[in-house]
């Protein structure tokens, strides 16, 4: 059974607008996921970035009212975007170097895994610096948080056999959407090795908080 806090993830071009309405959609987990993609992109102090998938919008909002020039890109055009098109089309449709920085958060495993080199041509030659990438995970574990009063969070993962998440709950896949570690052709090494033919990978972390989140920041070869 689907939870209401975890919809169906449906191919981009399909999700209807009330998709990401914050009942269905926002759990205080998720949250955490827009603050690293925030702080990733705040790092770097870019002047211009491109935020390909507008999802709830909260980070580009974010982002703007910090003074950063913020383009929206996303193939459903029911979002709104600022720009309407396929990430495989990005280079007919925004200048080239026109970026500091791109920010392209969970999109790309909605494209067939063999397109996912093109895909990342496009974000470099439309980026001048930095690209922050997130991609989904097959995860299975158990995390715990521990935090003494008014003291920072800090949380523990303890990764468990995918092995026995498939025996035990999975009935086949819902979406048709690949994740890094869901077969012996998306492991982590080899989906970095693809991303390293465009980018420079300066960092690669599990996020704590959602260890089905795998967030790449990288800068243009």
């Amino acid at each position: 059974m689907t939870s209401p806090r975890h919809p169906v993830e449906l191919p981009s071009r399909e999700q209807p607008r009330d998709y990401y309405d914050f009942d269905r959609y926002i759990s205080p987990q998720r949250m955490l996921t827009y603050w690293h993609q925030i702080r990733e992109v705040m790092t770097r102090k870019p002047a211009r970035v491109l935020e390909v998938g507008v999802g709830t919008g909260l980070v580009a909002s974010y982002l703007r009212a910090s003074g950063i020039d913020v383009t929206t890109f996303d193939i459903n055009e029911a979002l709104e975007p600022d720009v309407v098109g396929s990430v495989l089309d990005l280079g007919s449709l925004v200048p080239a170097g026109a970026f500091d920085l791109v920010l392209c958060a969970r999109v790309l495993h909605h494209l067939p895994y063999e397109q996912l080199p093109e895909a990342l041509a496009n974000l470099a030659a439309v980026t001048r610096k930095h690209l922050v990438l997130t991609l989904p995970v097959e995860d299975f574990s158990i995390s715990f948080s521990v935090r003494r009063t008014a003291g920072p969070q800090h949380t523990f993962r303890l990764p468990l056999p995918i092995g026995v998440k498939r025996a035990l709950f999975w009935k086949g896949s819902r979406s048709g959407l690949w994740k890094i570690d869901d077969g012996p052709e998306h492991r982590l090494g080899a989906v970095t090795g693809v991303i390293g033919r465009h980018f420079d990978v300066d960092r690669g972390f599990r996020l704590p908080e959602d260890p089905a989140h795998q967030v790449f920041t990288c800068s243009v070869k």
